[in-house]
């Protein structure tokens, strides 16, 4: 009886110890064995026809070589004011080790057009140094007026016709690989017209020199500025991190009436902020404008800061704001969808005002919304989004060229 005893309490133990302990073994090595069943059918990634296509034209410089070669025929897509509609052109460079000579015209569905030619050495003092001298010539038929001021009214939209020809030169160093400081001179002679646009009146039937001032009058301007910029961002185009800081000063000065000389203060602040491994991205974006008129002298409305538009408040018409200052605040989240995708949340906030003083957190228009960019690493080369919150509509919002 004694050993049945001893032989039942065996049993037991071992059902309670040994076989848990067994079980444990044959569920490690399922786990192992699923291991290595898949390794066995791993293989490598297998992109999709469409990421093969888009690798290969990056991979073999395609966009760059229709749109931006270093020499060679090439086509000019954009580049014309917001609103101007689709454009583009044939254009032509010559480049070499020391200087480049560019020739482009754009012309748009809505009758803009711009000629302009460029003349740049930019490896003098070891690339240390550069000189550009350049000049263009461009008719505007149908740019927006909104009246001044932060309080513009919407349903005051009025339109002009602005033509100008320009020349200009300009020269810098760059000392270290993140600071360069450049001046720069430039004579131009805009002109005023009606605006051709037929679905709103021209600005001389809504507006006087007197809400609009420049609007009878338009001097000839000399140009002269300087500029100071401090970039330590990882890339020249589509950044993930690192700084971009630019400040400058411009005197315009009237050389007809001696009535519209000013000078103009631009801060422009741009900070990146890498987070999981450089796949998302924020952005951050601070601008600030201050035009400073002579003693008993008025700045012409169509050298005034605006805001609105792709590139400042996404909610707003381009031009829909405009005075002698402006304050514009930016915030992006962007991630990477993949090689050439990149979604993007934003937040914009700004506004405008006749004294300095008045520009403050308090009056600032919002907007927020999302969009898509497509492109390479060398920058975006097309961006749609869509935004919301302004008070004035949804606005959708296609470009060819990034936010900032």
């Amino acid at each position: 009886m004694g050993r049945l005893t001893r032989f039942a309490a065996s049993l037991v133990f071992l059902s309670v110890v040994v076989a848990p302990a067994s079980a444990q073994q044959t569920r490690t090595e399922q786990i192992q064995q699923g291991r290595t069943e898949k390794a066995d059918h791993l293989h490598p990634y297998q992109p999709s026809k469409i990421e093969t296509f888009l690798f290969e034209v990056e991979d073999h410089l395609w966009v760059e070589r229709l749109f931006n070669p270093p020499r060679g025929v090439f086509a000019r897509v954009g580049d014309l004011p917001e609103g101007a509609g689709f454009a583009g052109g044939p254009a032509y460079r010559y480049s070499n080790q020391t200087v480049s000579f560019t020739v482009s015209t754009a012309i748009s569905t809505r009758r803009y057009w711009e000629l302009d030619g460029k003349l740049a050495f930019r490896q003098l003092a070891s690339g240390r140094a550069f000189v550009e001298i350049s000049g263009r010539r461009r008719d505007f038929p149908e740019e927006d007026f909104f009246g001044l001021g932060p309080e513009s009214r919407r349903s005051a939209r009025t339109n002009y016709a602005f033509r100008e020809t320009s020349i200009d030169a300009c020269g810098g160093v760059s000392p270290t690989a993140w600071l360069s400081v450049a001046g720069a001179v430039e004579y131009m002679t805009p002109q005023l017209a009606r605006g051709r646009d037929r679905r709103f009146p021209s600005i001389d039937r809504l507006f006087s020199d007197s809400t609009a001032p420049g609007l009878q009058l338009q001097p000839d301007f000399m140009r002269v500025g300087a500029r100071a910029t401090v970039d330590y961002t990882d890339r020249p185009l589509g950044p993930r991190s690192g700084g971009r800081y630019i400040v400058s000063y411009d005197t315009y000065s009237d050389r007809d009436f001696d009535r519209y000389s000013f000078g103009r203060w631009n801060v422009d602040m741009q900070q990146y902020v890498p987070i999981v491994r450089d796949a998302r991205t924020i952005a951050l974006r601070a601008h600030v404008a201050s035009l400073t008129p002579n003693e008993g002298h008025e700045v012409p409305f169509y050298l005034q800061p605006t805001l609105g538009g792709a590139s400042s408040l996404r909610g707003l018409r381009p031009y829909r704001l405009r005075d002698r200052n402006l304050l514009l605040l930016q915030a992006e989240y962007r991630w990477e969808v993949n090689a050439f995708l990149t979604g993007a949340i934003f937040y914009d906030a700004g506004t405008v005002a006749f004294r300095r003083r008045d520009l403050n957190l308090n009056d600032l228009t919002h907007d927020y919304g999302i969009g898509l960019r497509f492109g390479w690493t060398s920058g975006v080369a097309m961006r749609t989004e869509v935004a919301f919150g302004s008070g004035e509509g949804t606005r959708f919002v296609f470009r060819f060229a990034d936010v900032f």
